[in-house]
C-alpha cells in the first residue's frame, strides 16, 4: 500500500478543496512494534502533570525516502500509553514542528485508542513543538534531544495537553538507509524547470514507482519541491489536470498544483515519462503545466507557468504493496484492485482521512471521512458540507459517481490505523451505480 499525501483523483469529491501535509509523514514512518526494538537509551516527557517513560519498548529507524533520510521514533509505557516523533533530515541543533517536506517535524501522543493528540492544529492548520537534536551520529547510530509541544485531540482541536521536558537519551536507532545521506547516487540525474524568469534546479529527488502509480519528487535545500503523482505505470504522456503536478513554496503548507478548482477540466499541462531503465533503476522526462494555489480561500494569488520542466535518470524504488486490503463490490460484481491509497487533506478548515482502491482498468473507489471520527456508523446524503462520510466510484475516461445515499462504519481507528465497512449509491447525475459489501482495513 503506498501513503500519499496528494492525490489527483481524490480531487473528485469536492468542488473545492486545499492539501496539507499528512501530520504522520511524507512517505512511511510505520514502525513495526511486534519487534522488540532496541533497549538502549531513554525516552521520557512530562505531559500536564503526569510522568512520560518509555519504559516498556523504544525503537526508532532512519530510513530513505524521496526527500532525503527520515527518522522515526516511537516509545511505548508499560500502561501501554505511545509517543512518536518523525523528523526529515535530521542534524545536530533546534528546528520548529512544520509539515515542510524536506524538514519536517511532527510529535504524536495516544495515552489510549480514544485518546489521541498530535502536534497539528486543525482549527488554525498550524504545528507546534520544538525539537533540539545535541547528538546525532550516524557511525554509533545514537541520537540525543530536548522536546516540548502542545497536543491537540484528535476529536476537538480544543482538547489539549502539555508536553515539556521532553528528552532522548542515547537513543539507538536502525539505519535502514541505502546510500548513507546521500539520496542521489546518480551523479548524472538532473530535475529542473523554468519559472518567474529563473531556471530552478532540485539538488534531492527521487521517484517511486508502484502498481499503476508513479510519483516523481525533486526538492532544495531550502525546502521548495516539485512533486507528481502520475496514474500510470508506463511510458507515454499523461495530461496534468487527470493526474497530480504541483510546486510547493519554502515553508509553505499550500502548493501551486495542476488542478484549477474553478474549472477543473482545464488543460493545464501534460507530463511526458520518456524512459523507464528498469536495469540502472531510473526514469526520465518532461514537463510543463499552469500550477493554481491550492488554498481555495485565497483568491488574489494569480497563477504560475511552469516551463522547459526535464527529470532525468531520477532514481527510483519499487514499491511493494503490504497487508492492507480493500474490498467492494460495484453493481454486484467484484471490484478487483490492483492498488490501495490513502491521503489526509483539508476542506474548509476540516480535516478528512480518503481510502481509495484502483482497479486494472484504473477505475476507483474513494472513501472519505473526516479525520475526528471515532468508531460508529456515518449516514451518506450527498451533503458534503454536513456528512461525515463520502464516497465516489470514478470510471477511467471521466465518469464520476457522487454518493447520494449510503453509510460508512468505523470498526476501529488508531493513530495511524482504520477499518471499517461501507456501502453508497452513487450519481453522475444522469444514471447510478451501486457500491455494496465494502471493506477496509488500512494503514494510514
Amino acid at each position: 500500500m503506498k501513503k500519499i499525501k496528494i492525490i489527483g483523483s481524490l480531487l473528485l469529491l469536492f468542488t473545492a478543496i486545499t492539501f496539507t501535509s499528512c501530520e504522520n509523514e511524507p512517505i512511511d514512518p510505520a514502525i513495526d512494534l511486534t519487534n522488540p526494538g532496541n533497549t538502549s537509551g531513554q525516552f521520557t516527557a512530562t505531559i500536564g502533570s503526569d510522568n512520560f517513560n518509555a519504559n516498556q519498548l523504544i525503537d526508532a529507524e532512519l530510513k530513505d525516502t524521496p526527500l532525503g533520510t527520515q527518522l522515526t521514533i516511537i516509545g511505548v509505557t508499560t500502561a501501554g500509553k505511545t509517543m512518536s516523533i518523525v523528523v526529515m533530515n535530521p542534524t545536530i541543533g533546534t528546528r520548529t514542528a512544520t509539515s515542510n517536506e524536506s524538514s519536517l517535524l511532527t510529535f504524536d501522543y495516544a495515552a489510549s485508542a480514544n485518546d489521541i493528540y498530535s502536534s497539528y492544529n486543525t482549527t488554525n492548520s498550524q504545528y507546534s513543538g520544538v525539537l533540539t537534536i545535541s547528538q546525532f551520529n550516524i557511525a554509533s547510530k545514537k541520537i540525543s534531544a530536548t522536546f516540548s509541544y502542545t497536543g491537540y485531540g484528535a476529536l476537538s482541536s480544543t482538547t489539549q495537553i502539555q508536553v515539556t521536558d521532553g528528552k532522548l537519551t542515547n537513543i539507538t536507532f536502525d539505519d535502514l538507509t541505502t546510500g548513507g545521506n546521500n539520496p542521489n547516487p546518480n551523479p548524472t540525474a538532473v530535475f529542473k524547470a523554468d519559472f518567474n524568469n529563473a531556471t530552478w534546479n532540485a539538488t534531492q529527488y527521487q521517484a517511486i514507482v508502484s502498481g499503476n502509480i508513479i510519483q516523481i519528487v525533486g526538492t532544495k535545500s531550502n525546502g521548495e519541491t516539485f512533486a507528481f503523482i502520475v496514474d500510470g505505470a508506463t511510458t507515454g504522456t499523461y495530461p496534468a489536470n487527470d493526474n497530480l503536478l504541483s510546486y510547493t513554496p519554502s515553508n509553505s503548507d499550500y502548493s501551486y498544483w495542476s488542478n484549477n478548482i474553478s474549472n477543473p477540466t482545464e488543460n493545464t499541462g501534460s507530463i511526458t515519462i520518456s524512459n523507464i531503465n528498469t536495469t540502472a533503476k531510473t526514469i526520465s522526462g518532461t514537463f510543463n503545466f499552469k500550477g493554481y494555489w491550492s488554498d481555495a480561500d485565497v483568491t488574489t494569488i494569480p497563477p504560475v507557468q511552469f516551463t522547459n520542466g526535464v527529470f532525468t535518470n531520477i532514481p527510483y524504488i519499487n514499491q511493494v504493496q503490504t497487508g492492507d486490503t480493500f474490498y467492494a463490490k460495484v453493481g454486484g460484481v467484484e471490484f478487483v484492485d490492483v492498488d490501495i491509497l490513502t491521503a489526509e487533506f483539508s476542506l474548509n478548515n476540516q480535516d478528512w482521512l480518503s481510502i481509495a482502491a484502483q482497479n486494472a482498468a484504473s477505475n476507483s473507489i474513494t472513501i472519505s471521512v473526516r479525520s475526528n471520527v471515532a468508531a460508529g456508523t456515518y449516514p451518506i446524503t450527498g451533503n458534503v458540507s454536513a456528512d461525515n462520510a463520502q464516497g465516489v466510484y470514478s470510471v477511467t475516461g471521466g465518469t464520476d459517481y457522487q454518493s447520494i445515499s449510503g453509510s460508512v462504519t468505523i470498526i476501529s481507528k488508531t493513530i495511524d490505523h482504520i477499518k471499517g465497512t461501507f456501502n453508497f449509491v452513487a450519481s453522475d447525475g444522469t444514471e447510478s451505480v451501486t457500491i455494496s459489501a465494502g471493506e477496509f482495513d488500512v494503514d494510514y
